[in-house]
């Protein structure tokens, strides 16, 4: 087996959202801020993501949509709008329980919607539904709800969780979409041990951003469904 490191490497990939397909879906999701989802132009993807190369559990034609995530870390507002647009992100779909922090306040909701909306992002609140976080005592061992007690397979059944996956795909449906959390490494995020085998599931290629503003595609087979290890790179900070 290789070290982890060199799969890290070999997983680094030259794309951007230009070159994804986005195909449009039967109706929009209503969640969210903005208005309805707009198509983008239709690109083939690029190896080694190609529809071919990638599962598809609908076994149709259809592309293969992609998702990115990024975690904003201790980004400087500038910094992190020039990963945004490096990639050409329409949208950015906020996946934090609390969208607050206290050590980059400029990423609280209100302040990090002024920053994306100056910057013809949309931005979308979806927490509630695919926060690392839930309210729900279900979502968590033996019922008690807290901080690195949740069950994440008890949490992917639930129904407002899988309503937020469908979501999250409609807005990817309509153009270049990504998924913001707080932890910059994906592997210490729920947005990896979570949403990403949800989204793997339903035939999406999901692609993390990293600080350096390179792309990571992470192998299925290195992580399983588990709860991430502690948030170290932002204390105080949580998913």
């Amino acid at each position: 087996m290789a070290p982890t490191s060199d799969r890290k490497q070999k997983n680094r990939v030259a794309l951007t959202a230009a070159s994804v397909s986005h195909p449009v879906p039967p109706s929009p999701c209503a969640q969210g801020e903005g208005g309805g989802v707009h198509a983008a132009k239709q690109l083939p993807l690029p190896p080694p993501f190609s529809p071919d190369l990638v599962a598809n559990p609908r076994g149709s034609e259809e592309p293969v949509l992609t998702v990115f995530t990024i975690g904003h870390s201790t980004h400087e507002p500038d910094a992190f709008l020039v990963l945004l647009r490096r990639h050409r992100l329409a949208t950015l779909v906020d996946v934090r329980s609390a969208p607050y922090s206290r050590y980059a306040p400029h990423f609280s909701q209100g302040a990090l919607h002024s920053l994306l909306d100056g910057a013809g992002v949309r931005y979308i609140w979806a927490g509630e539904a695919l926060g690392g976080r839930p309210a729900d005592p279900a979502c968590y061992r033996d019922g008690i709800v807290r901080k690195g007690n949740v069950d994440y397979r008890a949490m992917a059944r639930q129904p407002s969780y899988q309503d937020g996956v469908q979501c999250l795909l409609e807005h990817a449906a309509g153009g270049p979409v990504v998924m913001m959390c707080s932890e910059e490494d994906p592997r210490r995020c729920h947005r990896h041990h979570l949403i990403e085998p949800s989204l793997r599931e339903r035939g999406v290629t999901v692609l993390h951003i990293r600080r350096d503003g390179e792309l990571e595609s992470i192998d299925p087979d290195e992580s399983a469904l588990a709860p991430p290890s502690p948030q170290l790179a932002l204390q105080g900070i949580e998913t």
